[in-house]
């Protein structure tokens, strides 16, 4: 019985192996070079892909237990991004040892099966775990409090009713509201509430004179909140719908609509970084035509079929005819036959004595490039 304990438990947790990766947002997410040569037109040029910086709130009641994820994404800039929001009774697309929703997940391994689940439902890893309770909500959100609501419900939460309408949220108010749900209530209908909140605070940041609008606290939820207030930001739960059935508990559950979620995810994070091991393929995407820079449209569709782009540049010769996807392991026989009918029918080079650090080398050649709009601007842009 111990060591169906202990292979549940890893079982849950190795999707979070990609999760603890970085540790700091970077402040340039335009790729670093890493190749002697440095002219982005030039044969043999390649620049890592810096992933878009993520992060998976988890808001606690007084006790720890979850009652709240939302996954946040930077924009590719310095400003702007992505706030989802995901039901914690989400169904697993692939159910482990009978654990089949997200908060099932928490209940049998805690934090490590919570985080490795949601990301492997998302298909993306997380650099920065925020854990926010009643207090450091009130933290977080004080210096830009109180926030202006329009409340589209009667709930009550921690002995204080929230009427419907118009509403002054003050900073202390806004954990208890955030995980109010009354009985018999959706779930997703609280997370219309949470949606009016994150508005409302990303709104008055942008808006505020303070020179700290955002407090320096220990949940590190204030690098990510200032720069998604800083520019366009884009608020939503992710696609999901309510299951036939319900849990033990007679909680309802969500299923997941897999392509609409995959959609959402890629527009969020276009530059993702595997959950795990084998979850996602990396790439290495190179133009063999010339130097100019690649359409963003195909990294986006590699993207969505599973890939992580690793590195973008130049093949090492120009003027190549026919697009080739190579790799090196028959384990990621399957992933280059997906990448090359994304492509439209790319050339398989299977070379197993390679000694490569990714998965999968993408050599663009005239055939994908040549197509009307696919290629866009210079590589030095």
């Amino acid at each position: 019985m111990a060591f169906v304990t202990a292979l549940v438990l890893l079982v849950l947790a190795i999707p979070a192996l990609g999760y603890a990766g970085l540790s700091t947002i970077k402040r340039s997410r335009a790729g670093q070079v890493f190749d002697p040569v440095t002219d982005p037109r030039a044969p043999g040029y390649r620049a890592i892909v810096e992933p878009t910086p993520t992060a998976l709130v988890v808001q606690r009641d007084a006790l720890g237990a979850p009652v709240a994820l939302t996954a946040l994404a930077l924009g590719a800039g310095e400003s702007g991004g992505t706030v989802l929001f995901v039901p914690l009774d989400t169904k697993l697309v692939k159910p482990a040892f009978y654990i089949n929703t997200l908060r099932a997940a928490y209940n049998l391994s805690k934090d490590p099966g919570l985080v490795g689940q949601t990301a492997g439902l998302l298909g993306v890893g997380f650099e920065t775990l925020i854990d926010l309770d009643d207090e450091a909500w009130a933290d977080a959100v004080a210096p830009v409090a109180p926030l202006l609501v329009d409340n589209p419900d009667d709930v009550n939460a921690a002995g204080k009713s929230f009427p419907a309408g118009p509403m002054v949220l003050a900073a202390a108010d806004v954990g208890p509201y955030l995980a109010a749900i009354e009985p018999g209530e959706s779930d997703l209908n609280r997370l219309i509430r949470h949606q009016l909140v994150w508005e409302a605070w990303l709104k008055a940041i942008a808006a505020s004179t303070d020179d700290e609008p955002v407090p320096t606290t220990e949940s590190g939820i204030g690098p990510f909140v200032r720069t998604l207030a800083a520019g366009p930001s884009r608020v939503d739960t992710i696609d999901v719908a309510p299951a036939p059935d319900t849990g033990s508990d007679g909680r309802p559950r969500f299923q997941v609509d897999v392509q609409g979620l995959r959609r959402q995810v890629t527009d969020a994070i276009p530059f993702p970084v595997s959950p795990g091991l084998g979850v996602r393929y990396s790439v290495r995407l190179l133009n063999g035509v010339d130097g100019r820079s690649i359409d963003p449209g195909i990294a986006y569709d590699l993207v969505y079929a599973g890939a992580q782009i690793d590195t973008i540049g130049n093949a090492r010769r120009f003027g190549i005819r026919h697009t080739t996807v190579e790799y090196h392991s028959r384990r990621r026989k399957a992933a280059a036959q997906q990448v090359s009918l994304v492509l439209g029918g790319a050339r398989l080079v299977y070379d197993p004595r390679s000694s490569e650090s990714v998965d999968l080398i993408v050599v663009l050649g005239r055939d994908v490039l040549d197509r009307p709009g696919a290629r866009q601007g210079s590589g030095g842009d």
